[in-house]
Formats: structure tokens, sequence, C-alpha cells
């Protein structure tokens, strides 16, 4: 006869995530059987209360762990994918010219784009879009058609605040620059 400790490990597919319940049992290696205690009245209460104090074993702890480290992992991926998305967007900014459509957030969750017909230095002259949509609409707004024929100066700064503040969400080679000007899809022979 020998004395055991066992516990209730609860586990998630087959990760043991939680273990409670320590129980003292006594084993019969004749018959494989466990008893409880109380019907040994010669073990001392002592023993059976040390044995209550004995820790659980580290690896019944392994799911917890791995819950904690992919909890954390989720989250560290998260803000880097906000910080690599805002340096991209301030890359973008600076690198803006002919042919590139910005969209930005006009009030109500509503976009709209802008279409940058000529760039020189800090100043963008681009023709706005006449219509406001939803996110998902974005395509289909972005034709030829829709954009204004008055060009109005806009500046990279005011841009750059703009997208301090949220508005710019993205900026892109269209493909209605084709309509605009055919000279940026041409490849060259050099």
């Amino acid at each position: 006869m020998r004395l055991e400790v066992g516990c209730r490990v609860y586990h998630y597919i087959f990760l043991p995530v939680y273990a409670n319940h320590r129980e003292v049992s006594v084993h019969c290696g004749t018959c494989a059987k466990n008893f409880e205690p109380k019907y040994f009245p010669n073990i001392p209460k002592m023993l059976i209360a040390e044995l209550n104090k004995t820790r659980y074993p580290w690896y019944y702890f392994i799911g917890r762990g791995t819950c904690i480290i992919l909890t954390v992992l989720f989250i560290i991926s998260i803000v880097e994918h906000f910080i690599v998305s805002k340096s991209t967007l301030a890359n973008s900014i600076d690198s803006v010219g002919k042919g590139d459509v910005i969209v930005y957030e006009v009030e109500n969750g509503k976009k709209t784009t802008l279409y940058v017909t000529n760039e020189e230095r800090d100043t963008m002259y681009v023709r706005l879009n006449s219509k406001v949509v939803h996110k998902y609409e974005l395509s289909e707004i972005d034709t030829p058609d829709n954009y204004v024929k008055e060009v109005i100066i806009f500046t990279k700064k005011k841009l750059r605040e703009m997208a301090d503040e949220g508005k710019v969400l993205d900026i892109y080679m269209s493909a209605t620059a084709l309509e605009f000007d055919k000279s940026l899809f041409e490849e060259s022979d050099n």
C-alpha cells in the first residue's frame, strides 16, 4: 500500500489548462485499486494534510501558459500592424505622384477620393471625386466621370495633418490614371 496525491485536471482539446481538487488516496498494488484514507485510521492526519499541500506539477499549466503566450503574441501583432500601416502611409504621402488616388474620410464614416493630376515638391494638384460612399463601394466611384474638372491645390503638409487625424486611409495608383494620362502606363524602351 502506498499513499498517492491526485487532482482533477481540466483540458482544452489535449492541453491541460487548470488543475484543482487535490485528493489523497491509498493505492493497493495487489488489486490496483485506490481507497480513501478515511478507511485507514492508522494513517496520521498530519501526513494527509502535508500531502494535500504538495504543489501541482508544472506541466498541468501548459495550456494556460500557451493561451497567455498566444494572447500576448496576438496583441503584439496588432500593435505592429498599426505601426507598420502608419509608417507605410507616411512613406506613401512622401512619394505621392501623378496618377495616385488618395482615399480619405469625409464625415460619419463616409469616404471619397482625390485624384492627383500633378505634383511639384510639396504641392499637389488634385481633382475631387463628386461621389461620397462607404468603404466597400470605393472601387465603383473611382472612375474618370466622377472627378470634377476643376483642379485644386493641396499640400503634402495638409495631407500629413489629415493622416495624423486618421482621415487619410489609403494612397494607391488607380486605373483611372489611364483615362487622364496614358503616358503613365507606357513602358520606355530604355
